[in-house]
């Protein structure tokens, strides 16, 4: 009722020995230290600076600055839990719970070319969790069938959804069979090392026939894990084609690239490893 600031209180005696007496009271303005709503952030996010309803007052908390900045980043995925505390005799403080949700940066390997006869294929992302859309692709595995899909160029994404989701997009190339090449060789997109008889090695067919052929198989990060360079007759060994090994020890499943130079002509293509 009296309202902020300096009152003066009398007391007295009204009578023949009269006297009084004076006091004065100050009151404060009670502080408020209310922080505003903030987040869901992503934990790409840059800094952002939290605001409250009253200045003064000090930081504390995960990753807030003194200044009260908050960094997603360093902050991590989680809940996290900053507190804004005004300290005088009529003080307050606020606590505020901030949620970081993951960040997707989701990136499709290269897969094909095809051809219209290939067995299919699954396509190999760096996230799980999304779904596929596109021509002759499956939306929860993401097996890709190129007679399906059909000959001709498509366009297959992948997408995480949700505030800090990603999607990414290829273009895969399906031609007629044998890559619509005149080459008289068979190039086989997949590789199943399991001493079943059937595609054990990465055969070619026709490769007997040729004079010159090198051949570079490669991860999605381009490292090197076969390579051979000699005759059509020599690959046509099973002993020196491709097992699935490198170094002696069995590789991870996935799709590989591989390099194919048969008599000066080059064609480049996706193996899929399967155990």
């Amino acid at each position: 009722v009296a309202g902020t600031g300096n009152h003066n209180i009398t007391y007295s005696f009204n009578n023949a020995c009269a006297n009084s007496d004076q006091v004065s009271i100050e009151v404060q303005e009670t502080a408020d230290a209310t922080i505003d709503p903030a987040g869901p952030f992503c934990s790409d996010d840059d800094p952002v600076e939290l605001s409250v309803s009253q200045t003064g007052g000090v930081w504390s908390g995960d990753e807030v600055d003194a200044n009260g900045w908050f960094d997603p980043v360093l902050a991590g995925v989680g809940i996290h839990s900053v507190i804004y505390t005004i300290n005088d005799p009529c003080g307050d403080d606020d606590t505020l719970d901030i949620l970081v949700e993951q960040a997707y940066d989701v990136e499709i390997e290269p897969a094909g070319p095809f051809s219209v006869s290939d067995d299919p294929v699954i396509l190999q992302v760096n996230e799980t969790g999304g779904a596929w859309t596109g021509e002759g692709v499956n939306e929860v595995s993401g097996m890709f069938t190129p007679d399906d899909a059909g000959i001709g160029e498509h366009e297959i994404s992948y997408t995480i959804t949700g505030m800090c989701g990603d999607s990414d997009t290829v273009m895969i190339n399906v031609n007629d069979d044998v890559d619509g090449n005149t080459m008289e060789v068979v190039v086989s997109n997949v590789l199943t090392p399991n001493n079943d008889g059937l595609n054990d090695t990465w055969k070619i067919e026709g490769i007997s026939t040729m004079d010159e052929v090198e051949i570079s198989i490669y991860t999605r990060w381009g490292d090197v894990v076969f390579e051979f360079n000699g005759n059509g007759n020599e690959y046509a060994d099973i002993n020196n084609q491709f097992d699935g090994t490198y170094n002696g020890k069995n590789l991870p499943m996935g799709n590989y690239v591989y390099m194919l130079s048969i008599d000066s002509e080059v064609y480049k293509g996706t193996l899929s490893l399967i155990r």
